[in-house]
């Protein structure tokens, strides 16, 4: 356990109501003695009492976090650089899931009001304006990321749209006009339907005819089992695609294994891409050309976004888009 405020003001000789004030920023404090109070609690690993302080109307230095699914791997990336941030800013995270329920968000943005939170990072938003008007009536900041598409307030996202767009280019550049899209079915999610526009785009861009056989989905989760069933189902087409752009990177884990038990193999005979960049990427065979989504410079940009507001007392709306970068690997090749 770690030391506490009494047990700082008897290490250091001042009082409780000095040291209380060195841990809180307070300005009413001489800067020797708040330099002095900060390195005893961080050698002896000083921890607030949150709930104390968010009953006595204190800050609290709480940042609400409200994802729809865990199982995204965007946000395990997006998180690590939110915490990073929060962490440097002297903040806690309180991190809830949605599962894609408007109820469920308003009972999540309530309990948050009961916890005290100073800010919160929101990336469901299946209750739209709804839960809009809910955030404004708390009167907490709050800042979108990620999936976030309503003007009226702040958000940071990766341009999913951009990606997937610049992707499907890419394998159109390698003589590609059959190219499958394995996604998922989650209509809300506003990442997968970007995907999906960009994907299409890139197709009407350069002449070729969107055939709605070729974009396919046999699951509601992000992972192995929908990429290897939906890719099994194209490579049985008349016309089968000469190359996948898979949904995210784990999804195209499952594509790699279907096309391999089809006795076809990668990219000799079929073309696979994936998105997110996710670490095992680069190690499986063949390494996997794939886009790099951002998402942790998007936690890390949402949260100095939302930290600014908060401690300069500020309501700027600003919407940011940081680009997705395509990551080349082995995975695709030129067809004539």
């Amino acid at each position: 356990m770690g030391i506490t405020i009494l047990e700082i003001a008897k290490k250091t000789g001042y009082s409780k109501s000095t040291v209380h004030r060195a841990l809180t920023s307070s300005s009413r404090i001489d800067e020797k003695k708040r330099r002095e109070v900060l390195r005893i609690a961080d050698k002896y690993k000083y921890e607030p009492n949150l709930q104390a302080r968010c009953l006595c109307g204190a800050k609290t230095k709480i940042l609400g976090i409200l994802i729809p699914d865990v199982g995204n791997p965007f946000y395990s990336k997006a998180l690590k650089g939110i915490d990073e941030i929060a962490e440097d800013k002297g903040y806690h995270v309180l991190m809830f899931t949605s599962h894609l329920s408007w109820k469920r968000e308003e009972r999540i943005v309530h309990k948050l009001q009961n916890y005290g939170v100073e800010g919160l990072l929101i990336s469901s938003m299946e209750g739209g304006i709804e839960l809009v008007r809910a955030l404004k009536n708390t009167g907490i900041p709050y800042v979108g990321f990620h999936q976030t598409d309503i003007s009226d307030i702040s958000f940071v996202h990766s341009g999913a749209e951009i990606g997937a767009f610049k992707m499907t280019e890419y394998l159109i550049s390698l003589g590609h006009r059959r190219i499958g899209h394995v996604t998922i079915d989650q209509p809300s999610d506003l990442g997968i339907y970007r995907k999906a526009e960009g994907y299409k785009r890139a197709l009407v861009k350069n002449g070729i005819e969107f055939d709605e056989k070729l974009i396919i989905s046999r699951s509601k989760h992000y992972g192995f089992n929908n990429g290897y069933e939906a890719t099994r189902e194209l490579l049985r087409l008349e016309n089968p695609p000469t190359a996948i752009f898979a949904l995210c990177d784990r999804i195209a884990v499952g594509t790699a294994r279907a096309i391999k038990d089809s006795g076809l193999k990668i990219p000799e005979d079929i073309s696979l891409a994936g998105y997110d960049n996710e670490p095992f990427s680069e190690v499986i065979d063949p390494p996997l050309t794939t886009v790099s989504s951002s998402a942790y410079e998007i936690g890390k940009a949402a949260a100095e976004l939302l930290i600014g507001n908060i401690e300069n007392s500020i309501d700027e709306k600003r919407q940011i888009v940081i680009d997705p970068v395509l990551v080349v690997r082995d995975s695709c090749r030129k067809i004539k």
